[in-house]
């Protein structure tokens, strides 16, 4: 195991548990300082979103031995905050993620060639979202997301990114249109619902 290897993707042991501390407490700090003015969030929002970017980590990484390094969970729990509280997702955010695929696309290419890689995914995501925006209220910000999160998987995992995504997705509009007595056209972060069917195609 490199270096590289054993800071994002560590085993699920003592100093896995440490790093992901690390990770979930410095990553969401210093974005939280870095967008304060843009995004401001509450001591409990920041408090909450640190404690997601752990569960996160620890299901995502060091359980399931997904794709995702430690360190993108903690953008990914930033982005789940601030879609949530101002329905976007910052791009600077996003070029992180995508950046951080380099650690697990080049491996990923040498060993299964171009088609294993995550670039035809991050393609096709990118194409089938925009066509979605169509007929939808998608947003730009979760179209880069998944596309930057497309780098980590496979062709073959598309189904599952977009499905668990699109059916938690659609159970919060049920949720805001039958008990919230929200409009059939008011608009909700979809990114949420997003970061939430990655974890579950990570974990399954």
């Amino acid at each position: 195991m490199t270096v590289f290897e054993y800071l994002f993707f560590p085993p699920f042991d003592v100093i896995g548990v440490i790093l992901a501390l690390i990770y979930s407490f410095a990553i969401p700090v210093l974005l939280c300082l870095h967008y304060e003015k843009r995004y401001p969030l509450s001591p409990t929002e920041k408090g909450f979103m640190i404690f997601l970017s752990l569960v996160f980590s620890v299901l995502g990484t060091l359980w399931a031995r997904g794709p995702l390094p430690l360190p993108v969970w903690a953008f990914l729990a930033y982005h789940f905050m601030t879609d949530r509280k101002y329905m976007e997702l910052p791009n600077g955010v996003n070029l992180w993620i995508a950046g951080l695929s380099v650690f697990s696309l080049i491996p990923s290419w040498v060993e299964s060639g171009f088609w294993g890689s995550g670039i035809p995914t991050a393609i096709v995501l990118f194409l089938i979202l925009l066509l979605m925006t169509c007929f939808g209220s998608l947003g730009g910000g979760d179209i880069k997301m998944m596309t930057a999160l497309g780098l980590y998987f496979p062709v073959w995992e598309i189904p599952s990114l977009l499905l668990y995504g699109c059916f938690i997705g659609a159970i919060h509009g049920l949720y805001l249109l039958f008990v919230k007595r929200k409009h059939r056209r008011t608009l909700f972060p979809f990114g949420p619902a997003l970061i939430l069917g990655t974890l579950i195609t990570v974990c399954w």
